[in-house]
C-alpha cells in the first residue's frame, strides 16, 4: 500500500501541475465497486471474519470515493487519471481496470476543488491556511483488539497492536479555496461558465463573429471598440473549436472555459447580437437594436452596416448604372448652391458691410439670453418652412452649445454634371463632424468627473445640462432589497460593493452622479429613484442604467 500511493502521489502531482483538475463522471462509489471487485483472489485474501478482507477497509473507501473520479486533461484533451501508473503486481489490474473505466467514460462532471472549511473539519490532520500543502485522506491509524475481538475474529490477540496504512494524497494549495464558499456554489460558476462558452461556440458561426468584427470596425456599432478585444479574443477558440474533433470538444470546453474572463461571452452584451445574428435577424435590425441599447440619444449617428457581398453588389451596380463619378466627393461651397434653392434671403441692400475688428465685440446684455426666447411658441420644421419663413423680412439662428454634437458638413460632387445619387433633386449629402458615431454623453460626464464607467452595473444621474438649467440638488439612490441603500450619507454597500464614487452638491454647471458595482452581482432586486433634496426647484434630470 506504502509504494501504491507514492505511485499515486506522482501522478497525482503531474496532474496538478497542468493548473486543471476535474472530476470524472464516473461518480466515487462507482470507482470504490472497481476497486474492491477488481483484485484477484489471492491478493484479497479474508480478514478476521468471512464478510471482510484486507482491502476492505472504510478508510480506503472514504477516500476512493472522495477522491477517486479525479481527472485532469492532457495537451491532446484525453483524461488523465491518478491510476495511470505501472503499480506493483498486487494492484496492477485493479488500477489497470480502473484507469480504462475512467477514460472510457470520458465525460467530465465537475471541476475538482477542495474547501479549507471543509478539510479543517475532516478529520484528516490538522491544518492552516498558511499551508503550501493539504492532506486528503488519513494515512495511517493503529489498532489494539479487545478480549472479545480477539475471540470473534480468531485472527488476533487480546491487546495485539497492529498498524495501518492507507491511501491518501497530498494537494498543492491552489486548489482549496480559502473565500469561505461552499464547494457546491464553486462548482456552479466553473459549470455554468462552461455550459454558456460551450452554447456560443455549437451556437455562433465563425463567419457572424468576423461579420461582428467588420461591423466594429466600419462603426456601424456605436462604443463597439470598447467590446471589439472580446470578439478578437473569442475567434481563436472558435477556430480551435471548430477543428476539435467532436468526442474531445466537450473536454475542450472544460479546459479552456476554465477562468476564461470571456466565457460567458454569449451572455453578454455584444455576444447578444451575435447570437441575434446567428439567429437570422436582419443585419440593420440588429445593429439598430445594438445602438439603442448602447446609447439610445444617439443610435442615428451610425455607421450604416455593410457586408462584404453587399459590397460587391454596391460596386458593381455603381459600374453598371454609371454613377462612378458620382462618389467622388468633397465640401460644398456658396457658389455651389443654385438661386432657386435659395428658400429664403433677408431684406437689405446688398452691400457688403466694412469689417472692424470690434465687430465680434457685443456689450454687456442686461437679460440672460436664454431669456429673451421666453413665451414663444415652438413650431414645427415644416409649419416653419411653409407657414412662416415666406413672409419673413429677415431670420437670425441661435445655436446653443447643447447643439454642437448635431453640426454637420455639406458635401457635393465633384464633377457637378455627374448623376444625381440621392432620392432628392440636387447632390447634396452631409455628415457628423469627423464621421464620428455618437456616444453617451452621460457616460463622457462620469468619466469626466471620475466616476467609473465600466462594471457589472452602473447608474448614472445627469443634470444642469443646457435642458435642465438652474442650481438644484439631486441625490442617486440604490436600495438593494437584500442589502443596504446607497446615497450620499452611505456611499457604499458592504454586502455587494456598490458604490456612489461621483456624488455633486448645487453643481453650478453639469451635475453627475453615478453608482457604479464592479464585481458580480448579488441575485437581487435594486430600486433606483432619484430624490430632489432642495424640495419644490425641480428642473429635470436625464438618467441611464
Amino acid at each position: 500500500m506504502i509504494e501504491l500511493t507514492k505511485l499515486i502521489q506522482a501522478q497525482f502531482d503531474r496532474m496538478c501541475a497542468t493548473g486543471k483538475l476535474f472530476r470524472s463522471s464516473l461518480t466515487g462509489q462507482q470507482v470504490w465497486d472497481l476497486y474492491i471487485n477488481g483484485f484477484m483472489p489471492k491478493h484479497n485474501s479474508i480478514f478476521r471474519d468471512p464478510n471482510s478482507s484486507i482491502h476492505n477497509c472504510n478508510l480506503c473507501k472514504n477516500f476512493l470515493r472522495r477522491y477517486g473520479n479525479i481527472v485532469s486533461v492532457d495537451e491532446n484533451y484525453n483524461i488523465v487519471t491518478i491510476f495511470d501508473i505501472d503499480a506493483p503486481e498486487e494492484f496492477k489490474a485493479v488500477v489497470t481496470s480502473l484507469s480504462h473505466c475512467i477514460k472510457d467514460v470520458m465525460i467530465l462532471s465537475e471541476v475538482f476543488f477542495e474547501t479549507f472549511t471543509e478539510l479543517h473539519s475532516l478529520p484528516y490532520e490538522s491544518c492552516n491556511k498558511n499551508n503550501a500543502k493539504f492532506k486528503l485522506g488519513i494515512d495511517k491509524n493503529v489498532k489494539r483488539y479487545s478480549k472479545e475481538e480477539a475471540e470473534k475474529f480468531g485472527v488476533v490477540t487480546p491487546g495485539e497492536i497492529r498498524s495501518f496504512t492507507h491511501l491518501h494524497l497530498y494537494i498543492p494549495k491552489q486548489f482549496v479555496d480559502m473565500s469561505g464558499k461552499s464547494i457546491v456554489a464553486i462548482m456552479a460558476e466553473y459549470r455554468d461558465a462552461k455550459n454558456v462558452f460551450q452554447r456560443a461556440m455549437q451556437e455562433i458561426p465563425l463567419d457572424t463573429l468576423n461579420l461582428v468584427k467588420d461591423l466594429i470596425n466600419q462603426g456601424s456599432l456605436l462604443d463597439g471598440q470598447t467590446h471589439l478585444y472580446k470578439i478578437e479574443q473569442f475567434i481563436p477558440f472558435k477556430r480551435k473549436y471548430d477543428e476539435m474533433e467532436a468526442s474531445k470538444r466537450d473536454n475542450w470546453c472544460w479546459v479552456n472555459s476554465y477562468k476564461l474572463p470571456i466565457a460567458k461571452f454569449k451572455n453578454e452584451l455584444i455576444g447578444v447580437l451575435c447570437t441575434e445574428l446567428a439567429e437570422g435577424k436582419e443585419l440593420n435590425d440588429a445593429c439598430q437594436a445594438w445602438n439603442k441599447r448602447v446609447d439610445p440619444a444617439n443610435y442615428m449617428k451610425a455607421t450604416a452596416p455593410i457586408t462584404s457581398k453587399q459590397i460587391e453588389e454596391a460596386r458593381k451596380f455603381v459600374e453598371e448604372n454609371g454613377y462612378t463619378e458620382s462618389f467622388d466627393r468633397r465640401f460644398a461651397n456658396i457658389d455651389d448652391i443654385k438661386a432657386s434653392e435659395i428658400k429664403h434671403i433677408n431684406v437689405g441692400d446688398g452691400k457688403l458691410k466694412a469689417v472692424s475688428i470690434f465687430d465680434n465685440v457685443k456689450s454687456t446684455s442686461t437679460r440672460h439670453k436664454r431669456s429673451e426666447f421666453d413665451g414663444v411658441d415652438e413650431v414645427p420644421i415644416e409649419k416653419f418652412m411653409q407657414d412662416i419663413l415666406p413672409a419673413c423680412t429677415s431670420v437670425e439662428a441661435f445655436l446653443s452649445n447643447k447643439f454642437d454634437g448635431n453640426m454637420v458638413s455639406l458635401t457635393t460632387a465633384n464633377n457637378k454634371e455627374s448623376k444625381p445619387i440621392f432620392k432628392w433633386n440636387n447632390n447634396y449629402s452631409w455628415t457628423f463632424n469627423g464621421n464620428l458615431a455618437g456616444k453617451s454623453m452621460i457616460k463622457e460626464n462620469v468619466k469626466n468627473a471620475g466616476g467609473k464607467i465600466e462594471g457589472i452595473l452602473r447608474c448614472s444621474l445627469q443634470w444642469n445640462d443646457g435642458d435642465t438649467e438652474g442650481i438644484v440638488d439631486f441625490d442617486l439612490h440604490c436600495n438593494e432589497k437584500q442589502g443596504e441603500e446607497i446615497y450620499y450619507a452611505h456611499k457604499q454597500s458592504y454586502r455587494t460593493g456598490g458604490w456612489l464614487d461621483v456624488d455633486m452638491i448645487r453643481p453650478a454647471k453639469i451635475g453627475i452622479e453615478n453608482i457604479t458595482w464592479q464585481k458580480k452581482l448579488r441575485d437581487m432586486e435594486y430600486l433606483f429613484f432619484v430624490r430632489n433634496f432642495d424640495g419644490g426647484r425641480n428642473t429635470g434630470f436625464k438618467a441611464e442604467i
